[in-house]
């Protein structure tokens, strides 16, 4: 149990390879099977405690918790008693019927952290008696070396030794919308999740690459084993509806008891005979019963729920349609949500002026034919509409593959291709392109070495002078800040029959800077335009996101929002922050990047505390804590199982409109619900 301590609390991704190696007690070459077989005894199986679910029963009789229920269930008892058969049957009819609509819904809100399981269900290749054999991952222990390739899922959290151009897919747990490229660095102890780039977490996926790492947390000790503890220890908040009804209930119902008892005791001191005391007592406690109004309730929110449904919102319980009109803060994750979660060009800047095009359109093809020459993408569906592409490749290379659209591609002859790669960063090829595309004359060749990647590189290769690189690299830096992705695109001669060893990063030295692609995931269209209606309504909106700073800001303020320094939070500083210090700067707050589910949570919390009704929607397991807490959840219809298990609301077209849809909707349920209330109590 010792050794189980001292491995779950160490920092892995701040240190080197061999001292975690050492912590582990463990080498390059793997454990032996026995070893391995004494580590599971003391970890155990490499899966999530799962949650005692509860019975069906449990969940019915839990329906009749309601003092409301309650008191019908005893009047329709005592009115049956007394032979007033048709008065039963209503007001028994009318508590079983609304225990069933509870039931209904509720019977499907516990299985979170069955679908958090599926996560690290798989089989894994591990090096165990110096020979790479495949085994349950359920049976991988700290110490195993695994080897990671292209379409694995992670199956435990590792600390990587060795790497070749892994990118790793963590948008399940961080929210990041591209994939991230790994090394075997260590990073600084205080780094967020999103940035320990040494460390590859359970339930992500490796999209491109190979890598062989230590194992270090399995089961409920890894990052998702954190979320799924965060998710069973939640508590469901009740719902303003729920907690003014639960208000009301146990008021009237220790009003009514108190009436139905001096009814009674007054009777009797007037000489009425005790049978004649006691039913005239019954009858004006089931007279004072407003038994109609758990049914009218329930209609006029299923009749809310039905409209949701037809802006494509699913609601999973009753009482969270009120929630939404209540509702001061929303929570709203950036990827997917407010964005379209693609890569799009937004921009070409030109550093190269060839001489045969003037039109500034025509310059901009012309990079991006030279950038298709270095890229690895195939398009499904050529013949249909631009619009309705489907091509596969990298995220960047399918930008700037549909932004070149149906443009001529020059026919060339490729020489040799370098595929881009993580240590490098780039991709680059030789090719032989006639001279009338290159020059606007000439009917030869000319060979020619084309490079497409990481800008500020293919710069220092350029023949630009110091002091112009320096301009060119400002810009790039400012344009990065502002969220974009930047892409640079370089050209150069090369002799006929030299030598050339595109690996050499000699030969690009003295290329022409062509300029940059920027790429940034695009607004969704409308969003901006429901942004200015929820604020309208008196709605806050706070972006939380994954991603940086940057990013989330310039998105941000492409939807109108004004962003200042103090209008901005990272997780690591609230992770410094007390409970009542986050507290005293919420109402400022309108990003939080960088931000950890555990962090999530404390900000909900927080606002619950200051007396905010929030909304939080989001896709990925990180987001699941903070939607359960939520006083109303909101899940993205393409998003995880786990986040839809916990939420209340569930959005099939991820789109932040359909929140203020909802939130309007829940407005006009909650004033028809006061209406009833009116005339029935």
């Amino acid at each position: 149990m010792k050794e189980k301590v001292l491995v779950s609390q160490n920092p892995f991704h701040s240190l080197e390879v061999s001292r975690a190696l050492e912590l582990t007690n463990s080498s390059t070459s793997g454990l032996t099977s026995e070893a391995a077989n004494q580590r599971l005894k003391i970890f155990g199986a490499n899966t999530l405690v799962q949650k005692r679910k509860l019975t069906k029963t449990r969940i019915f009789l839990r329906q009749f918790t309601n003092p409301l229920i309650f008191i019908l269930l005893i009047a329709g008892g005592i009115t049956l008693i007394l032979e007033h058969y048709t008065d039963a049957l209503f007001v028994i009819s009318a508590a079983l019927a609304n225990a069933g609509l509870g039931y209904y819904q509720e019977n499907k809100a516990e299985e979170a952290l069955e679908h958090l399981k599926t996560y690290i269900k798989q089989r894994i290749r591990v090096y165990r008696d110096n020979l790479r054999i495949e085994i349950d991952a359920t049976n991988l222990v700290p110490g195993d070396i695994i080897y990671i390739s292209q379409g694995d899922r992670i199956p435990a959290d590792a600390r990587i030794i060795t790497t070749n151009d892994l990118q790793v897919d963590e948008a399940v747990l961080t929210g990041e919308s591209l994939p991230v490229t790994k090394s075997n660095k260590p990073v600084k102890e205080v780094s967020p999740l999103a940035e320990r780039l040494c460390m590859l977490h359970s339930g992500t996926v490796a999209v491109q690459g190979f890598a062989t790492a230590l194992v270090v947390k399995t089961g409920d000790d890894t990052e998702i084993g954190k979320i799924a503890q965060l998710v069973k220890e939640g508590k469901q908040q009740l719902t303003p509806l729920q907690a003014s009804l639960k208000n009301f209930t146990l008021r009237a119902a220790v009003f009514l008891i108190t009436l139905t008892i001096g009814v009674f005791f007054i009777a009797i001191t007037s000489g009425m005979p005790l049978l004649e005391a006691f039913l005239l007592s019954v009858v004006i406690l089931v007279s004072a019963v407003p038994e109609g109004l758990p049914i009218v309730m329930t209609v006029i929110l299923a009749i809310g729920v039905q409209r949701l449904v037809k802006k494509n919102a699913i609601v999973r319980k009753l009482a969270a349609a009120e929630t939404l009109g209540s509702t001061t803060v929303i929570l709203t994750d950036k990827t997917g949500t407010l964005t379209q979660a693609k890569m799009e060009l937004s921009s070409i800047t030109n550093y190269y002026e060839p001489a045969h095009l003037k039109e500034q359109e025509h310059k901009h093809t012309f990079m991006l034919q030279i950038a298709n020459l270095n890229i690895d993408t195939v398009v499904e569906n050529p013949d249909d509409p631009v619009d309705s592409w489907r091509v596969t490749g990298k995220p960047v290379e399918v930008a700037v593959r549909i932004a070149l659209g149906n443009a001529t591609i020059p026919e060339v002859e490729n020489e040799a291709y370098l595929p881009f790669n993580s240590v490098n960063k780039y991709s680059a090829s030789i090719n032989q392109i006639s001279e009338k595309f290159l020059t606007g004359s000439g009917t030869k060749h000319k060979r020619v070495l084309t490079i497409l990647g990481a800008p500020e590189i293919i710069l220092n290769f350029s023949r630009l002078s110091d002091e112009r690189k320096k301009e060119i690299m400002e810009e790039i830096s400012k344009a990065a800040h502002q969220g974009d992705r930047l892409v640079g695109i370089g050209l150069k001669e090369v002799h006929e029959n030299a030598n050339v060893n595109l690996k050499d990063p000699e030969v690009y030295k003295g290329l022409e800077f062509l300029g940059t692609v920027s790429l940034r995931d695009p607004v969704r269209p409308g969003t901006k335009e429901a942004l200015d209606r929820v604020q309208k309504a008196g709605v806050r909106v706070v972006i939380i996101t994954g991603d940086h700073a940057g990013t989330a800001t310039a998105v941000a303020r492409e939807l109108g929002l004004h962003i200042t320094k103090e209008n901005l939070l990272t997780g690591s500083e609230i992770e410094k922050l007390t409970n009542k210090q986050l507290q005293n700067i919420l109402p400022k707050i309108k990003i939080i990047s960088r931000v950890s589910p555990e962090g999530k949570l404390k900000v909900a919390q927080a606002f619950q505390d200051i007396g905010a009704v929030i909304a939080m929607n989001g896709d990925g397991v990180n987001d699941a804590p903070a939607i359960k807490r939520a006083d109303i959840g909101i899940a993205m219809g393409s998003g995880t199982d786990v986040s839809k298990d916990v939420a209340d609301l569930v959005l099939l077209d991820n789109n932040f409109q359909t929140i203020v849809y909802a939130i309007e909707e829940g407005r006009r349920i909650s004033n028809n619900i006061r209406k009833a209330i009116t005339y029935l109590a």
